[in-house]
Order: structure tokens, then sequence, then C-alpha cells
């Protein structure tokens, strides 16, 4: 692939189409590959890959921001958390301007973990309630637009996640009751949508029956 785009920019304008789309298809490439090699600890392979991408898509604004995000997760995984925040931000302002509404809340989330690593649980706790806000939205939207399709049981799952996540930040802040609103919200969520026998369910219960035991201790 690299091989063909540089036969294709000897031969063609910059702004060609050609050249644009196998710049695109070699940073979805790129981002596939470094992804895997992070499973694997690979860690130097993936940070090459990503900083080739991010070359890239230089005019690939889906792309920079699928880019970003992994840089998000690879300095994360490294435990560069400052990094990963820096990245994650660029990715969320990029993916607001070009309203990629469908993975956003994802961002806010992922946000708010680095966050709460960083000991920033007031931040964290905003970026929760945004991702929450930000679905029920979306789901919303569906109800009032019967033609749209209808979440899907992977959404429902990121939104009892957002709820337990919120939970989580206001039981760092000791807002021990109103944590335990969250978690219940959160189970409630899982419990109907995702069904009470599904892995995620089974482990916000045990979160809520947990931290219950220690609020009444």
């Amino acid at each position: 692939m690299e091989d063909l785009l540089t036969r294709l920019r000897d031969k063609l304008p910059p702004n060609d189409s050609q050249v644009s789309l196998t710049c695109k298809d070699l940073c979805d490439i790129c981002n596939l590959l470094a992804m895997s090699y992070m499973k694997k600890d690979d860690f130097t392979t993936a940070l090459d890959l990503l900083l080739k991408s991010e070359k890239l898509c230089s005019t690939n604004e889906q792309g920079k921001a699928i880019t970003y995000n992994n840089l998000a997760c690879y300095y994360r995984r490294i435990g560069k958390l400052k990094k990963s925040l820096e990245y994650l931000e660029k990715a969320l302002d990029l993916k607001k301007v070009i309203k990629a509404t469908e993975t956003i809340a994802d961002t806010h989330l992922n946000i708010c973990a680095v966050l709460s690593q960083l000991g920033k649980h007031e931040q964290a706790l905003e970026h929760a309630m945004a991702a929450i806000i930000l679905l029920q939205e979306e789901m919303l939207n569906c109800v009032l637009k019967p033609d749209n399709p209808k979440p899907t049981k992977d959404k429902y799952s990121i939104l009892a996640i957002a709820y337990h996540n919120m939970g989580v930040e206001q039981e760092f802040m000791k807002r021990n009751d109103t944590a335990l609103v969250s978690y219940r919200k959160a189970i409630v969520v899982a419990q109907t949508n995702i069904g009470p026998d599904d892995p995620i369910t089974k482990n916000l219960v045990e979160i809520y029956n947990n931290a219950k035991k220690e609020v009444f201790a």
C-alpha cells in the first residue's frame, strides 16, 4: 500500500481523489494493525503505525479522530496519562466539528476514566454526565423519529457504564447516597435492555451490592 501511494504521488497531484482514497485506506490499515499490536503488548510497533497514520490523515478528519483516540489508548497503556488526555481532548474537539455524534459519548467516557486515574474526580464526573446526556438524547431521537434505527445493545451497555462511572466519581467525592442512586440506574438500564444474565449486568449488580454494604457499614 505504501509503494502504491508513492507511485500515485509521483504521477498525480496531491489533491487527486485516488491519492486521497489510498491515504484513507492506508490510514485505516495502520490503525487496525496498531490496535492489534497493542493487544500483543508490542507498543513500539503500535506507536510507529499510529504516527504513520497521523501523517497520512492530514486531510481526513474522520481518520484523524480515530488516530487521536488510538494514540490516547497507547499513551494510557504505557502510563502516560497526561499525554493520553491531550489526545482524547483533540479527538473530542475534532468529533464535535465533524459531528461524529455516534462516538462522542465514548470519548467522554474515556476522558472520564483518564481524569479519574489522575485524581481529577470533579472533571471526570462532568464527562460522565456529558456522555449520559448525549446517549439519552440519541435514544430520545429514536423514539421521536420511528424511522431511525433503534438503539443497539451496545449503546445501552455504554449508557449503563456511563451511569456506573458517574457513581464511581461520586463515591470518590464521598457523595455515597448519590453514588448508590447512579449505580442503581446503571442496573436498571442493563437489566431492562441487555438482560439480567448479561455479564455486564451481573457485574453492575455486584458493584452496587458491595457499595451498599460499605455505605451502611
